[in-house]
């Protein structure tokens, strides 16, 4: 969750001053679809990695700036180059009125990440016995979790925002419980 260029562009343009809305939660069941669907069943039948193809974080932080520094290769765009610029555009738009879309509801590499939460070396701890459940976790959270509802949510990217909430810490695998 701290490394993700494309997580942090999201953020960024959430910052933005726009009309926030929520991302329904069927829609977040999505990634599960991508990753059985695109990244396994469709690349071992055409053999060719469609996922990695059709991710706008690829023109975003090489396709964009080789395009932009170098005539030579501006000459070779072709018109995948646009579709993946048509999808960066819809995930830029949509990053910027709700929390992490492209991680949320498509992202098939955090998808599998997610199925090792369990085993992380960051656990989250909440005080059920002091906490509201006001959400002030789930406000801070980019991946829009209540973390006091489940503190192995496998939606958790481990970026601690939620322990701005006086109830909510982390420990790790060296600490003694």
């Amino acid at each position: 969750g701290w490394l993700c260029p494309f997580g942090f562009f999201q953020d960024l343009l959430y910052k933005a001053r726009t009309v926030k809305i929520q991302i329904p939660k069927w829609l977040t069941y999505g990634k599960y679809v991508v990753l059985a669907g695109l990244v396994f069943t469709i690349t071992f039948i055409y053999q060719e990695p469609w996922f990695s193809k059709l991710c706008p974080d690829g023109i975003l932080i090489a396709g964009l700036p080789w395009s932009l520094l170098d005539e030579n290769i501006r000459s070779m765009l072709v018109q995948f180059f646009w579709i993946k610029l048509g999808l960066l555009s819809v995930f830029a738009v949509w990053s910027a009125t709700a929390k992490r879309p492209f991680c949320r509801t498509v992202c098939a590499l955090g998808t599998i990440f997610s199925f090792f939460n369990s085993f992380s070396l960051y656990q989250m701890r909440v005080d059920h016995a002091a906490c509201t459940r006001c959400d002030r976790c789930r406000e801070n959270c980019p991946m829009d979790i209540s973390i006091w509802q489940n503190e192995r949510s496998v939606d958790c990217i481990r970026c601690l925002e939620c322990t701005k909430c006086p109830v909510v810490e982390y420990t790790t695998v060296f600490q003694t419980l």
